[in-house]
């Protein structure tokens, strides 16, 4: 579940800086989290997340003048559709079950501490892990490609590189809402009392492109021109 402690607003985040995430960052972002949140986790599931192999989307914010003070962080995986239940389908892969589903990264949670809030930190986290995800998914096509022709087209590239990027989030947390439909985020689904207190939770997701499925695409798309 992705929790945003912080409004993504301003510029680079001031006196605060950016590097990914290890597992001996796991202790820090543990306690951000538990100081900012109210889903909270071992420290094992902290630590087994940062170590997992192609996982390398989390990243840290950190005191300018300490580095050593972690000040907000955004975890985030590779997850596998119908084995883990934070992965979400996107609309064409669920209109075609039957053919390879496009690969999955989990936004599960992102929390800036009150002192470094609305100064952009947390966008510059977000706007961190979906570059490093893009940039993670055309390096496994690239190579891809390269396996199979080495005549293949960029749109064969591109093709290979889909992925979607999903989360949860609070309908109250309205500074959260923004900042991802901002960075293209749509909401896909609510489930009902998904959060401790009762309060339903958002799915939201990232649009992909280009289509995953052409013929799906294209038949949504007269399905939509025509209605």
């Amino acid at each position: 579940m992705a929790t945003v402690s912080a409004n993504g607003g301003g510029g680079g985040g001031g006196g605060v800086t950016f590097r990914a995430a290890t597992a001996l960052d796991a202790k820090k972002m543990k306690a951000v989290n538990e100081r900012c949140l109210h889903e909270n986790y071992t420290l094992s599931f902290w630590e087994s997340t940062l170590r997992a192999e192609g996982r390398g989307v989390s990243f840290v914010a950190v005191d300018a003048k300490d580095r050593r003070r972690v000040v907000g962080y955004c975890l985030g995986y590779r997850a596998q559709y119908g084995q883990d239940s934070s992965a979400m389908q996107c609309t064409e892969c669920a209109a075609s079950p039957n053919t390879p589903q496009c690969p999955q990264y989990v936004l599960f949670s992102i929390a800036v501490t009150p002192s470094s809030r609305r100064q952009g930190v947390a966008s510059e986290l977000l706007r961190r892990f979906l570059a490093a995800s893009d940039e993670e998914q055309r390096a496994v096509a690239a190579a891809a490609a390269a396996a199979t022709s080495s005549h293949d087209t960029q749109r064969g590239v591109d093709l290979r590189a889909r992925h979607v990027v999903s989360l949860h989030v609070r309908p109250s947390n309205t500074g959260a809402l923004a900042m991802y439909e901002r960075a293209g985020f749509m909401l896909r689904a609510t489930i009902a009392g998904y959060y401790d207190n009762g309060e339903d939770g958002f799915v939201y997701s990232r649009a992909i492109y280009p289509p995953c499925h052409p013929a799906a695409a294209a038949a949504a798309t007269t399905t939509t021109t025509s209605a």
